[in-house]
């Protein structure tokens, strides 16, 4: 009645199947800070979608959450649900346990918690599961296993069992919560009979079976449902069924807000705001270290936009593994931040696009697409060090998403059989490799091969992705991700557009862009030190400046390139204007500078095989080829610089050039340079001495050399020696 009061009263054109799909979607949008929910003061509800690892934000979040649902609930005398999603993944004890100690606290006693448990969890996250009051899971997911397959440690079994008391979920026993720590314990589920008649089932080991039994209590029936030496991970069917553990099982999320009947809230506004969080990032060429660089950039605008859906459209299969992993790093990182990732490969996600497909929440392939063949080694190779990057990825991946660990490890391990198998205790079915499931595992019921595995690396199609439980069902397109994600279909994709920073960082890091900026900068510091004008050297910092800068947005180059680089400068200047004729300090700066230039083209510590070696290579030919255009230029320029009419006065000619207007840039004749009596002359500078200059020497300009440090224009100099034409001055 609440719901149709509403509808009545709603002046929205959606049906309530549309108001079903837009509920859904404003829940995941938000993933965790949806809107209230309100039906004539009955119920107040809230959602939260925690991320693993649990940790203090995590349990920040819930406080709010909670907290404002509790004083929204005193104020309308209403209900309260606040619905939490408990994920798959690894968690540290003492943080799970804050959080759990949050749940069962008073602060939330007037409101139910439901734990929603969409995939398998097991780990210390389950302790987050049986905190709330009610469990609800699909028929297929399992939940328990806290010691991961062995015991948890004795004190923190006691903290458990202190927290069991306070918990307010009826169908969660001490002796469950013991079966769930221990493998060793077996688990009965007793029916027994009340003295006044009817009967009771009850959950205990086998001790506390026989203490019953030895007090007179009378069972007529004990069923094992967990036996001793196996993992305390409990089906959600097999619990719904024996009335334990789950209130009820939901295969979807709109099946849980029907089980609650959490009424339909008036979400046109929110629609709105929904849209406008929701970003498309294109992903296209190969991942190499400046595109991860571009890429971590999008993602850092996104969250500063306010974004809570990301969508990657993935069109790129070439790169490098290494920087596919830092960009899936980046992409997993947004769980901290309440932010859903969906990868669509139209076509295919294969090698280093694969790992950021893998990283994302959701993946979508087309229906021709396939995922899958990571490694980027040959069967024979044995490179310890890739092969075990590779697997440790895949090994994170697999634990950080829920998805199975065994495909993923066929895709970087060459012809790696994967079976499908069933446990025999939970009736789980998962996949596991040749040696998971051989005589020392005879827990598993061995079901077919995949077909894909065995013949090399791992490679999925669209449809048998879907079916091991990599992606989501093979869409056509973009709508086809929009209904997948309950989105409506007027949804509109931002897409996030490069800006100019992103366009020029791009074109600055190719080499012969990278050439260009050398050629520029050597050839402004040569054509500086033949005028003095200060504008070539203004002209060679703008270009190192390009090249540190685009290097340094570009991922590859840091504070200790930019370091070695003006280290090299000022070695550079010593050597030319302080200490010349040591060679010291010249030599030693150049080999800095180089050093640098090196170092901000690429990272290196790569564990692929001749990255390095074939990334130095390739800066040092650039340099190359642009050093020998330098000299190459300077030669021209000496040579025919001087004559142009408007440059001749402000280049320094060396003595003995020809071919100069007397005129314009009178010299010394030869005899009266050669002239010992030219020591001891003086006269006065008619330019800065850096340390070559002009003089005026009995009335005429005179190329000299200061014997050491600058000389100012217009400062008395002396003669002190002449060998050839070089005159050497100092100042008086």
């Amino acid at each position: 009645m609440a719901a149709q009061a509403m509808h009545r009263n709603s002046t929205s054109s959606y049906n309530l199947a549309g108001w079903g799909r837009c509920l859904l979607a404003c829940l995941w949008m938000f993933h965790g800070l949806s809107a209230v929910v309100v039906a004539e003061g009955e119920t107040l509800a809230r959602f939260v979608r925690l991320t693993s690892p649990i940790n203090e934000a995590v349990t920040a979040q819930v406080r709010n959450e909670a907290i404002t649902l509790a004083e929204e609930v005193r104020r309308a005398s209403a209900k309260g649900i606040l619905v939490v999603e408990i994920p798959s993944g690894q968690s540290e004890f003492h943080l799970v346990y804050g959080l759990a100690d949050f749940l069962t606290s008073p602060e939330v006693a007037d409101l139910t918690t439901v734990a929603w448990v969409p995939k398998t969890v097991t780990g210390y996250n389950t302790i987050a599961a049986i905190s709330c009051n009610e469990i609800v899971m699909p028929k297929g997911v399992s939940l328990g296993d806290i010691g991961e397959g062995g015991v948890v440690p004795k004190e923190r079994q006691t903290i458990v069992e202190l927290l069991a008391g306070r918990l307010r979920n009826p169908k969660v026993s001490a002796s469950l919560l013991q079966a769930m720590m221990n493998p060793e314990i077996e688990l009965r589920q007793l029916t027994i009979e009340l003295p006044g008649g009817g009967s009771e089932q009850r959950l205990a080991n086998s001790e506390v079976a026989e203490k019953l039994r030895s007090t007179g209590t009378v069972i007529t029936e004990s069923i094992v449902i967990k036996d001793r030496g196996t993992p305390g991970l409990f089906l959600g069917e097999s619990a719904r069924l024996g009335d334990y553990l789950v209130r009820e099982t939901a295969e979807t999320f709109a099946e849980l807000l029907q089980l609650y009947e959490i009424p339909v809230p008036l979400l046109e506004e929110q629609e709105a705001a929904v849209q406008a969080k929701v970003r498309l990032i294109e992903i296209n060429g190969g991942i190499d270290t400046v595109r991860a660089s571009f890429i971590k950039r999008q993602l850092d605008r996104a969250v500063e936009e306010g974004a809570n859906l990301l969508i990657f459209q993935l069109e790129t299969s070439g790169g490098h593994l290494e920087d596919a992993k830092e960009v899936a790093t980046a992409i997993e990182s947004l769980s901290h931040h309440n932010i859903k990732t969906v990868c669509w490969a139209p076509r295919s996600a294969l090698g280093p696009s694969a790992i950021i497909a893998l990283a994302c929440d959701e993946i979508f392939l087309g229906p021709k697409s396939r995922i899958g063949a990571v490694s980027s080694l040959g069967p024979r190779d044995e490179r310890e060090a890739e092969q075990e990057f590779q697997e440790q990825t895949m090994k994170w991946l697999a634990q950080r998403k829920g998805r199975p660990e065994s495909v993923l490890m066929a895709m970087v391990r060459h012809d790696t059989k994967v079976f499908s198998v069933t446990d025999r205790t939970t009736g789980e079915r998962s996949y596991r490799t040749a040696e998971e499931v051989g005589p020392n595992h005879p827990n598993y019921i061995v079901g077919p091969m995949l077909p894909e595995s065995g013949a090399g690396l791992l490679l999925l199609s669209a449809q048998r992705a879907y079916e091991v439980g990599i992606t989501r069902e093979p869409v056509a397109d973009l709508d086809g991700v929009k209904l997948a994600l309950s989105l409506p279909p007027e949804t509109a994709f931002l897409v996030a557009q490069r800006t100019w920073v992103d366009d020029l960082v791009f074109l600055l890091n190719r080499r012969s862009m990278t050439g260009l900026l050398f050629f520029l900068a050597f050839i402004g510091l040569y054509l500086e030190a033949n005028t003095n004008t200060g504008v070539m050297a203004i002209l060679a910092i703008i270009c190192f400046a390009l090249y540190f800068w685009s290097r340094f947005l570009g991922g590859t180059a840091g504070s200790l390139e930019v370091l070695l680089f003006s280290l090299g400068i000022i070695a550079v200047a010593l050597e030319i204007f302080v200490l010349p004729g040591f060679g010291v300090f010249g030599v030693a700066g150049g080999l800095l500078v180089m050093v640098s230039m090196v170092m901000a083209s690429q990272t290196f510590g790569s564990i692929e095989y001749g990255r390095d070696i074939s990334g130095v290579t390739g800066t040092l030919k650039v340099m190359a080829a642009s050093f020998t255009m330098v000299i190459v230029m300077a030669l021209v320029l000496s040579r025919y610089l001087p004559r142009l009419p408007f440059m001749s006065s402000m280049i320094l000619i060396p003595p003995g050039e020809d071919g100069v207007i007397a005129e314009e840039t009178p010299r010394l004749k030869p005899e009266f340079v050669e002239n010992s009596e030219l020591v001891g002359l003086r006269g006065v500078t008619a330019t800065v001495l850096r340390p070559a200059g002009k003089a005026m020497l009995q009335g005429k300009p005179v190329d000299v050399v200061s014997d050491g440090p600058y000389i100012d224009e217009n400062s008395l100099v002396e003669v002190i020696r002449v060998h050839g034409n070089n005159v050497v001055v100092r100042k008086v």
